[in-house]
């Protein structure tokens, strides 16, 4: 039922630059990115990481969230 609904959101969204990513994968993603731009950075690593992600897309659709209690 979650995905279908998922699939639906996205799907109305048209053109729309969306991107629909497993929750873990885009933090993996975010750490490496992380830990890459700490070794080029001296101060502020996130900024560059967060312009990257707001370039690219528009709208991120987390897919596979889980939170604990």
């Amino acid at each position: 039922g979650k995905s279908m609904l998922m699939d639906l959101f996205v799907e109305a969204m048209g053109d729309f630059p969306v991107r629909r990513v497993h929750f873990h994968a885009f933090m993996q993603e975010i750490h490496a990115d992380l830990h890459e731009a700490r070794k080029r950075e001296t101060e502020d690593a996130l900024a560059p990481v967060a312009a990257r992600v707001a370039r690219e897309v528009k709208l991120l659709a987390f897919d596979e969230m889980q939170i604990t209690d």
